[in-house]
């Protein structure tokens, strides 16, 4: 006689601003690449725009989350969630940068979304150009047998 053994529940686990990939696989005893797969995370640092993360039952037979419940207002759960739409509509996986686009639009996500890419246009309409002692630098090479040998000096 088989016994059929039912998997273990997914445990959810409240995300901390320190928790990583890495830590949770530590953490949980689950493979970073399970962990990435389960809750479809393509890339580690998409971790920072989500609140929970689901911990796979499947490797993960404790059934207790190792995570504390968070105690936010309802006016701070409304402040990250609205960062979040933010970082997920412009791609922007850096929470500084997020933070200081949302605290310049008081809050407005599509104020704040406006802002983000108008300075990526500039950015891009704009390269960036240095000056060491009064010239410009520009990163361009000089063509081959423009008289300029391995030292520096003319051949």
């Amino acid at each position: 006689m088989h016994l059929i053994q039912n998997p273990a529940p997914d445990v959810t686990h409240h995300l901390h601003p320190t928790d990583t990939i890495s830590s949770l696989s530590l953490a949980y005893n689950v493979p970073p690449h399970v962990l990435r797969a389960h809750n479809n995370l393509y890339a580690d640092n998409l971790l920072s725009a989500r609140r929970t993360v689901s911990i796979p039952g499947s490797h993960y037979k404790g059934g207790v989350s190792l995570s504390s419940t968070p105690i936010d207002s309802e006016e701070e759960i409304a402040r990250k969630t609205n960062l979040r739409k933010f970082m997920v509509g412009v791609k922007c996986h850096e929470y500084d940068v997020a933070e200081l686009y949302m605290k310049q639009a008081d809050g407005d996500v599509e104020a704040a979304i406006e802002a983000y890419r108008a300075d990526e246009k500039w950015e891009k309409e704009n390269p960036y150009h240095s000056k060491v002692k009064g010239k410009e630098v520009t990163a361009r090479r000089k063509p081959p047998g423009s008289g300029a040998g391995l030292t520096g000096q003319l051949s």
